[in-house]
This record gives structure tokens, sequence and C-alpha cells, in this order.
């Protein structure tokens, strides 16, 4: 069994019309919703060594820059209840989390992220990876969730439905239980939809 975990960039902004799309920063709405999900994503992701083990970020400088403003948030969240309580917490070692920049996740297609998940584990730092981390983009995370799910993108699937998740929110953060031995396995219909959340779930 793995574990699937993806979080779309928070909201860009789109104030600086001479940067190119990979340069795009977040916008102050961006910055808040990292302080809103981290808490939450950490928790029901399984910290550390969970949704945090193996990161791995899109080149785009709005995807870096939440996986930053996550990270942020959880360390002065920390540090924070340290000085109420004086005692360490459930968040405690957030300041070790750390992430890979991949030029590959700078993609809007979902057969392009799924073909990169399923050859992560050729790298010999990567096997027995039981968590994968993925921060990118859409339409190619809410296309990813609805293949691995079982449904044909864009036609009708199951019920009726075309999709698992209607539209997958900036910020947003989904997990995806995966009944395979090695990410190679990882295709249609080999995962189920354990947990979506998004910023106007905590506002």
């Amino acid at each position: 069994m793995k574990t699937l975990h993806l979080i779309r960039h928070a909201k860009s902004s789109w104030k600086d019309q001479t940067l190119s799309d990979i340069e795009r920063p977040l916008n102050k709405r961006g910055h808040e919703s990292c302080r809103m999900m981290a808490a939450n994503i950490y928790g029901i992701g399984g910290g550390i060594q969970g949704v945090f083990a193996n990161v791995y970020v899109s080149a785009a400088h709005r995807a870096q820059l939440t996986m930053q403003g996550l990270q942020h948030a959880l360390i002065q969240q920390e540090q924070n209840a340290q000085n109420k309580r004086n005692k360490k917490t459930q968040l405690d070692g957030t300041e070790h989390i750390s992430w890979l920049v991949e030029p590959d996740l700078y993609t809007f297609s979902w057969q392009e992220l799924l073909s990169w998940c399923q050859t992560i584990e050729s790298n010999p730092t990567s096997a027995d990876m039981p968590h994968l981390t993925l921060v990118g983009h859409n339409p190619a995370l809410e296309e990813l969730v609805s293949v691995l799910c079982g449904f044909d993108y864009g036609t009708t699937g199951l019920a009726g439905q075309s999709q698992v998740i209607e539209k997958f929110a900036t910020g947003s953060y989904a997990q995806l239980q995966c009944n395979i031995a090695s990410w190679a396995q990882l295709g249609r219909g080999s995962a189920q939809l354990k947990y979506y959340i998004k910023p106007k779930d905590f506002q």
C-alpha cells in the first residue's frame, strides 16, 4: 500500500504582467491559505513521516513559495505552542522538513504526472517510498485524481460522474490510498480518495 499526497499551489498573483507563468509569485490570499492549511495538511497527512517525508515541488515559483509558506506556518505554530506550554508539541521537528524542486512537475498534463510517479523508484535513493507528495498544478492534479480513482476523465464514469474532485482549488490537499506494492504499478483505478480539504473549509 502506498499513499499519494497532492497539493495544488496556493493562489498566485497576476499583478506583474512582465513575469512569465513559471515566475509568478503568490498573492496575499495565497500566503494566507498556506497559514490556514499547514496544520491541517500536517495532521491529516501524517506529519513528517507522512505527507512531508518525500516532497517534490514544481519548478514554478508559486509552487515553491507554497511549500515554503506551509513550512513557515508550521514552524510559527510550533513556536507559539511551545511558548504557551513550555514543551514540545505534535508539530515538533517541522524545521527539518525538506523538499526537492522537480522541473518535470511544472506540467498541466496528468499523463506526465503519472509517468513521473511511475518511475520515481527507479532512483536507488527513492526505493521503498511509502509516501509521495507532489506540489503542482491544475488541471493535471484534478485529472490525475479522477484517473487514479477509476474514471475516464472527460467521459462518463461510475454513477454518471466524470471526475472525483469537481474542482481542485488553489491551496488544496488530496490524499489517495493506492493499492500498489510499487509506484511503477500506479495507474487507472489503483487508488481511492481518502481526504480532500481546501482553504475555504477553514475560513
